[in-house]
């Protein structure tokens, strides 16, 4: 994968939350770690990925807050409509996907999923008319959630079918909106382009 989407994984941020030189998007690399049990929890993953980039190409980076265009997630209607779930015991036991033919539209089943990682899902998904701009979650929704969302492509939304936005506020009670706000970003500070070591 290349550089930048690799740092915002090792960060959980979305890849356009990474500042840096342009080539952080045409180098690609292929990373082969060990850890140390197979049920090493993912945080624990992301940060030996951190020391991983920091070691074989001197990273240095910090983090910030900068006031940037997104899309805020926030409730639109309370109570939301979500069905509330159990937290998962590991990060895999979180899914989501489509489900059905798609003949109909896009439609989109989550299971245990926090409102945090339905923000990340939709600023790297597409399917709607801002796909790949950064979503932020001001919803104020604690815990996991199960939920249902059909909506149609931005081309065949005007023949009737609800938009995204639409979608979010009469299925889940959620609202969509295009905002200025504080969101932290990565600054990559210095980074060699070529990794180095065995």
């Amino acid at each position: 994968m290349s550089v930048r989407v690799l740092i915002a994984a090792a960060w959980t941020l979305p890849v356009d939350a990474v500042k840096g030189p342009g080539w952080l998007d045409d180098v690609h690399l292929d990373l082969v770690a060990r850890a140390a049990s197979p049920q090493t929890p993912e945080a624990d993953l992301r940060l030996m990925t951190r020391a991983v980039l920091k070691d074989r190409m001197k990273m240095a980076a910090h983090s910030e807050q900068r006031e940037e265009s997104v899309w805020v997630l926030s409730v639109w209607k309370s109570p939301p409509k979500p069905t509330a779930a159990e937290m998962p015991a590991k990060p895999e036991d979180a899914r989501y996907g489509p489900s059905g033919d798609g003949s109909n539209g896009i439609r989109m089943v989550c299971t245990r999923e926090t409102m945090g990682s339905f923000a990340r899902i939709l600023s790297q998904m597409g399917g709607w008319d801002a796909a790949g701009k950064r979503v932020v979650d001001q919803t104020g929704l604690q815990g996991a959630w199960d939920f249902a969302l059909e909506w149609m492509p931005p081309n065949q939304a005007d023949d009737g079918g609800h938009s995204l936005f639409s979608a979010l506020e009469s299925q889940l009670g959620l609202r969509l909106e295009g905002r200025k706000t504080a969101v932290p970003v990565i600054v990559i500070d210095g980074m060699e382009r070529t990794p180095n070591g065995g």
